[in-house]
């Protein structure tokens, strides 16, 4: 199961880097946390 996860992890910073240099947005590990674990309400959850 390792060989997949190393796979799956080349593939997420593939796609990562080809956002960037697209120019895509990029967030903060904060604001994805914040937005993980806030409702959408806004009120946390």
């Amino acid at each position: 199961m390792g060989r997949f996860r190393e796979a799956a992890d080349v593939l997420l910073a593939r796609e990562a880097e080809a956002v960037l240099a697209a120019g895509g947005a990029t967030v903060t590990m904060a604001e994805l946390l914040a937005d993980l674990f806030t409702e959408q309400d806004g009120e946390a959850a």
